[in-house]
Order: structure tokens, then sequence, then C-alpha cells
């Protein structure tokens, strides 16, 4: 305790030794412009020069000789309390101390008189410290400029937009033929050529989103190089629901892009046996949340509509937050789910997905922060949803 104390006292006093010569040469600033301001007001009450107003200015730019040169010895005397106040002389040398400019700008006001008071009990010099303060300040002051420089992503050759025969059978007949694969392939698998790639286990992801290949080849890419620059939003989705004995029955989605969107879009209204959804994340009742969890992840949403939405993705992704056996990041590997006799059958990933999923979020929001959203206290802090998260 006693430590705690003398730290206090200690760091008391530096703070006043720091803080008062500030405090007087404020006080000398004012009263010199507030005598310039009741000058010039004496004499033209009704306007102001532009020679007073310039004189209430303060000095941008200064000299060698009076940044550095030698200050009035009287003043200087009569600032450290060694000369009486009425011997203070006009100054021989104009000094880019703002306490030594002039010899009217030392006649003591009340208040000037009682932070000389002040500073004398603490034995404090006014007149030094302020300078250093401002001299450092000046000399750090081209170490804080900022010079913003755009990085336009590197130039690539541009594919054409091609709409592959087995989608356009698909958008006439509902039925893929024999060609699917060579049609499209699992949205999160088209990810590999982005710099979350890496990060990306594809064999652990679901394969039941689909993309189109001219979704998800938008340019050429040398070797070696990603294409994060050039993903096409998650726009237009083909939509079609098959009957395989369950109550909602079994749902595709094409992600396709907006050139395949307007060449289908005369079939699917000829013949409707798919639907064409322009995508929002509020979706309708009927298709399965697992899927939309995934769409969601696929398009960088980063708001949960509803706390259910939020619990069903966190058991996708294998996040048990206030769980003891989760990890830093709230992943819970699939032992340690069994264990805990959790729900396991929506998570596939036997390793955290969470880097992943984090890059792939930045990517979509082009590198803006999404620390304070929904998936930003998922991904990035690390943290539980609550309801209040949902109250708005």
């Amino acid at each position: 305790m006693l430590d705690a104390i003398e730290w206090c006292i200690r760091n008391t006093w530096t703070q006043i030794q720091t803080e008062v010569p500030v405090w007087a040469q404020q006080d000398e600033r004012y009263e010199h412009q507030q005598q310039q301001l009741n000058t010039a007001l004496a004499s033209n009450p009704d306007a102001l020069s532009v020679s007073v107003v310039e004189s209430l200015k303060e000095i941008e730019s200064q000299t060698l000789d009076m940044r550095y040169g030698i200050t009035s010895p009287s003043l200087h005397q009569a600032w450290r309390f060694d000369l009486p106040k009425d011997n203070v002389q006009e100054p021989v040398q104009a000094s880019g101390n703002p306490l030594a400019s002039t010899s009217k700008r030392v006649k003591m006001s009340v208040n000037t008189e009682a932070i000389i008071s002040r500073c004398q009990d603490f034995n404090i010099s006014p007149y030094e410290g302020p300078a250093l303060h401002e001299e450092q300040e000046r000399e750090l002051c081209p170490e804080n400029e900022r010079e913003q420089q755009v990085e336009r992503p590197r130039p690539m050759q541009a594919l054409s937009h091609v709409t592959h025969a087995a989608i356009k059978t698909f958008a006439r007949t509902g039925q893929w033929g024999n060609l699917k694969n060579e049609a499209v392939l699992p949205a999160f698998c088209s990810l590999k050529t982005t710099s979350a790639g890496k990060l990306l286990r594809p064999n652990e992801w679901p394969e039941d989103l689909l993309v189109s290949k001219s979704f998800a080849q938008s340019v050429k890419a040398p070797k070696g190089e990603t294409t994060d620059a050039y993903l096409k939003p998650v726009n237009w989705i083909l939509s079609r629901q098959t009957d395989d004995g369950t109550p909602l029955g079994r749902w595709e989605l094409v992600i396709i892009s907006p050139a395949e969107a307007n060449e289908l879009l005369p079939t699917i209204m000829m013949h409707k046996m798919v639907a064409l959804h322009l995508y929002s994340p509020r979706t309708r009742q009927g298709v399965p949340s697992l899927l939309i969890t995934q769409l969601n992840l696929f398009a960088g949403q980063l708001y949960q509509n509803h706390d259910e939405a939020n619990k069903t993705l966190c058991e996708f992704l294998g996040l048990w937050h206030v769980h003891l056996l989760a990890q830093s990041d709230g992943f819970m590997k699939k032992d340690d789910r069994h264990y805990a006799g959790l729900h396991d059958r929506s998570c596939p990933f036997t390793v955290s997905p969470m880097n992943f999923v984090k890059e792939w979020l930045g990517i979509r929001r082009r590198g803006q922060s999404f620390e304070r959203t929904h998936m930003g206290a998922l991904v990035v802090v690390g943290r539980a949803l609550t309801g209040k998260d949902f109250e708005s």
C-alpha cells in the first residue's frame, strides 16, 4: 500500500511539473490576445482590422534566432521570480517564445499574478518547459505525415461469359443430364484460387450448394496469383425442389452469373421448371436452414436474423463457446462433441474452420472491418451471441 501511495505522489508531482508551465503559457497568450483585442476595440468598436486579426494569431514559422536565440535576461529572470515584477524592462531582442515578445505581455494581470504565485509554490519556471515541448512537437511533426496510396489489383485477362449446355438443360427441364460436373462445382471448392484457399479443407465442406463455372471463373489468373479482387457477388440463384420423401423435399441451389441469369430468363419464364431468385439475406420459409446457412456464409452475410439462425450456424461450424472443452476460437473437436453429448450431425469439420471463415469474410468485405457485426463477434472476437444481440 505504501509503495502504491508513493507511486501516485511521484507521478502527480511529475505531472504538475509538466503541466503547470503549459498552463502558465496559455494564460500569458490569453492576456496578450485580450490586450490586443481591447486596444483595437477601443479605437474602432465596429470592426477589426486585418492587422489586429494577424496580431492575434500564433507564429507558425520562426527564424533560427527566434527559435534558438538568447532570450531577454530581464524577462527571463522575471518569470523565474529572481527579479521583482516592477523591474521588468523592454526586451532588447525579440524572441520566438510567446513570453518574450513585448514588455506589455509581461504586465501582470490578477490571473497572471495568481499563476506566477502558484509556480513559485512549486519552484517551477513557466519559461523553459512549454518552449521545449513546442520545439519537440515541431521536430516530430514531419514524422506524423501520412500519404494514402491506393493499391489496385493487377490487371488480368477477362474470360468470356459462356452459359454451359447443362445449365440451359437444367433451366429448361429441371434435370442435369450427363454434363453436370462440367457445368457446376461445389461453391466452397471454387474458392481455391483465393487467398483464403490455403486455409480451405474442401473435403469437409458440404457439396450441395453449387456455383456455375462461369460464376466461379472471372479472369485467367497467372500461376501463383489470387483472384480476391475479381470475385462476382452472389446475386442470382437458380433453385429447384424435388421430392425425396421428406416433408420439405430436396432443394438444389445453383449460384449463377448475371450474364447467365440474363440469358436464361426467357427459358425460365417459358418452362417454369426452375425458379430464379435475386438473392437477399432474408429468405422464405421452407428452404432447409442448413443450406441457407451455407449460402449466407458463401455470400458473406454478417448478421443473423434471429437466435435460431445463429444456433444453426454455430452447430454447423462446431462452435460451443461456453463449453469447457471448446478451443480458444469456440470450436469443439468431433470426439469432444461426442463426449459431451452435443448435437453432431450438422457439423462436418474435424479441424476448426474459423481461420478460413475469417479470411473469407474479409475478402467479401474487401478488407473492411466487420468486428462489430454478428459474424465478427463469432469469428474475430470469439464471443457467443446472446439474445441482446438480436434485440435491434
